[in-house]
């Protein structure tokens, strides 16, 4: 099978959308090794993430050539010149991993979208006007052309039948995984480097994500200030800064937590698993996802995870799973406490178990899909 990529994201994105087109595409890398996969992209950045593919025999990068390798044109090539690069009429599928497939592909190449969530559309107040209007162009075209819809969560499938229209049958539910490095034990000595490194506290509640509005973790700060003092822990806050994070900051002066909340940016993954082991809890304040990547991450390193009830937060954590109510800070407040003098090990047994399903199941019904669409 000759299977082709939107991989924008995967080489320039560290988080959220770039973190599931890597799991998606080197999850097939490994378990089917007979296939050829074409990873089409503006740009490319060579890290620890993204090296591999650069000397992996049956993975191919496709770039602009000519007068596209530059500008405007470069910039615009992902949508409008994919499908006249050769390669394309000899693929299988093409997957659209975030949201957009390529204008013009063969009619004989089938089509996958991955649809990750339309917060855009369901909290339109977190974003400009022009790019609401951009986005839903691009995703109401992609639903239009996929043979196949992928939705990351229940919650998506049902935003995307309501927007959209789409017929739910053209739609899968396919939860997505996380780097396998979480899941690898980082040496008490590795920690204590990492520790040292970012100037961390011994003990604290972790919490990742970009720092903005959505994000919500204002709500995090106004709960730690609701702790008793002699109780108070400290937080450490790793995500992309935004104009939201002066917000963040302002609460921090006002309660006087400076020498209590720590604020990082973005870390590696080396780094960032020994960061997560080393947390006490994950604390995740988030008003939507479609998803939630950085609460899996957590459940595999065996920390204990909080999150609000609603949204996809169910269908990531589960029935059994320890939930406050959103908005609340000081219902959060009294959950942080809860758990941090609670004895966890049954808790976090629970959550490594639940967090299987997304690993073992996803990749062997994402193949299956795929075989399936050929034969159609």
């Amino acid at each position: 099978m000759k299977i082709g990529f939107d991989a924008k994201r995967l080489f320039l994105n560290n988080t959220g959308l770039g973190n599931y087109s890597r799991f998606v595409v080197d999850s097939l890398v490994k378990s089917h090794p007979e296939n050829q996969y074409f990873l089409y992209t503006p740009n490319t950045r060579k890290n620890k993430g993204t090296e591999h593919y650069f000397s992996t025999s049956n993975v191919h990068i496709i770039q602009p050539k000519g007068l596209l390798k530059f500008g405007f044109l470069k910039s615009i090539w992902r949508t409008f010149f994919i499908s006249f690069d050769t390669s394309v009429k000899e693929l299988d599928v093409f997957h659209g991993l975030s949201h957009e497939l390529p204008l013009g592909l063969p009619p004989n190449v089938k089509k996958v979208l991955t649809v990750h969530d339309v917060i855009f559309l369901r909290f339109p107040e977190y974003f400009p006007v022009i790019d609401r209007f951009f986005y839903k162009l691009k995703l109401a075209s992609a639903c239009e052309k996929a043979d196949l819809i992928i939705a990351i969560s229940e919650e998506t499938k049902k935003d995307i039948i309501a927007f959209f229209q789409v017929d739910e049958s053209k739609i899968q539910v396919i939860y997505q995984g996380c780097n396998e490095i979480y899941f690898d034990k980082v040496s008490d000595e590795r920690r204590a480097i990492i520790m040292q490194k970012y100037n961390l506290p011994d003990k604290y509640i972790l919490n990742v994500g970009s720092i903005e509005e959505r994000k919500n973790v204002g709500l995090l700060i106004e709960a730690l200030a609701q702790i008793p003092e002699n109780d108070r822990p400290d937080i450490v806050l790793i995500g992309k800064r935004t104009p939201y994070t002066q917000k963040v900051e302002k609460l921090i002066q006002k309660y006087k937590l400076e020498a209590k909340v720590h604020i990082l940016p973005f870390i590696s993954f080396e780094d960032l698993s020994g960061i997560y082991q080393q947390a006490k809890l994950f604390a995740y304040t988030s008003k939507v996802e479609g998803f939630g990547i950085p609460i899996l991450e957590a459940m595999v390193s065996e920390i204990p995870v909080l999150v609000p009830k609603g949204s996809c937060f169910t269908e990531v954590v589960g029935p059994d799973g320890v939930y406050f109510e959103p908005e609340n800070s000081l219902d959060l407040a009294n959950k942080i406490q809860h758990i941090l003098k609670s004895e966890t090990a049954e808790l976090i047994s629970y959550q490594t178990n639940y967090a299987k399903r997304f690993f073992e199941d996803s990749q062997k019904k994402y193949y299956k899909l795929l075989e399936d669409l050929l034969k159609k």
